[in-house]
């Protein structure tokens, strides 16, 4: 990090579900590092410049860029600032290891302290792939030996490469090999209503309603034990926060980095076949369902991927993260957050309440409406 009282802060992702909350969270923490200081947001378009720049004055410096491709800009950017918080796409290899590549830039300048790149992954990194043959419900990942999940993500990349896994990878690798420091944090599914100014809601439960409602059931692509941790968008949220401030503190001197910079973030394990019969009890409880020509009772059918496929995406990449997502077995435990002292105050039981599922489903609607008016 640089001399200087207040280390340059730089946030990639705050048009994004994930980004746009953890700058809203940023910018109103009061530590005094960041209370009053001034967060560099790389965005695409002078549309979602004005937009932050309008909810948030001073507190931000937009820097439009073309998108991820443009590699040079990336990394150029990247070396004005000490930190970089690249919580927008985590599976580009390119952009993600240019940024690793700007913050060495500052090491050629002795006064400046080693810099940090905190990058967003997720969990279906470390997942089996049960439809591919490769079933291990019994595995458990537990990030306090997060150099085991490095060594483990390096032979199962090597073997099956899978772009999410590639990219966290790189920048790990990239890092060691220039001196930055870099932890990488694998988001679980996220669920519930943020506070930024642009995407407050999820992507996952509205891709699981278009579903049911079209089809009048829910589905599960394997069995029973397929399961994901999960974890509050506001919780994630806190924990970049909190992150942020340790950098600021000390220099994250507590933190994990290199091929140990490996964390996890959650309230709990859940389900597949739970939070798909959640979504269809929201249905049946609303009056959406049943239909007249659909099933007249709650139906939770084992289908093909390719029957889910059209809902989350086509081509390779979205048949291997709907894979992993949908049927595999992600057990991860997260020791060291819970060291750091990060606890979500969302519980698993919260998500299983059923009223944010209710709220999930009425918005879908509700934008559904508002789109069928305009066309």
């Amino acid at each position: 990090m640089s001399t200087s009282s207040v280390p340059r802060i730089l946030l990639v992702g705050a048009t994004g579900y994930i980004g746009s909350n953890a700058l809203d969270h940023i910018l109103k923490s009061t530590h005094p590092g960041l209370s009053k200081s001034t967060i560099s947001v790389l965005v695409r378009g002078e549309d979602r410049a004005k937009k932050l720049k309008e909810g948030y004055g001073d507190r931000i410096n937009p820097i439009v860029y073309s998108g991820v491709d443009d590699t040079e800009h990336v990394a150029s950017v990247a070396a004005e600032h000490d930190i970089v918080l690249n919580i927008g796409v985590g599976y580009h290899p390119p952009s993600a290891v240019a940024m690793v590549q700007g913050l060495a830039r500052r090491l050629a300048d002795k006064g400046n302290k080693t810099p940090w790149i905190i990058q967003i992954s997720g969990i279906t990194n470390i997942s089996d792939s049960p439809l591919q043959g490769d079933n291990h419900p019994e595995r458990v990942h537990d990030d306090a030996d997060s150099l085991a999940i490095y060594e483990f993500e390096k032979a199962a990349d090597a073997k099956s490469p899978y772009l999410p896994r590639t990219t966290e990878l790189a920048v790990l690798d990239a890092a060691v090999e220039t001196g930055v420091n870099a932890l990488c944090v694998q988001a679980p599914v996220i669920w519930g209503k943020g506070s930024g100014l642009l995407p407050t809601q999820g992507t996952v439960l509205p891709l699981f309603f278009r579903f049911i409602l079209d089809k009048g059931y829910a589905f599960q692509l394997a069995d029973e034990d397929a399961r994901a941790a999960v974890v509050h968008i506001e919780d994630l949220s806190e924990l970049f926060t909190m992150l942020t401030e340790k950098l600021l503190d000390d220099g994250g001197k507590d933190l994990p980095r290199g091929k140990k910079g490996i964390m996890f973030a959650q309230a709990g394990l859940i389900a597949h076949r739970e939070v798909t019969r959640l979504c269809l009890d929201a249905a049946f409880r609303n009056g959406v369902l049943p239909k007249s020509d659909g099933p007249q009772q709650k139906e939770i059918r084992v289908v093909p991927v390719d029957e889910v496929l059209p809902y989350f995406g086509v081509g390779n990449f979205s048949m291997a993260v709907t894979s992993r997502a949908g049927a595999g077995h992600m057990n991860t435990v997260d020791t060291t957050v819970r060291r750091l002292g990060w606890k979500p105050r969302h519980s698993i039981e919260d998500l299983k309440s059923g009223a944010h599922f209710d709220e999930a489903l009425k918005t879908l609607l509700s934008q559904e409406a508002a789109s069928a008016k305009t066309v």
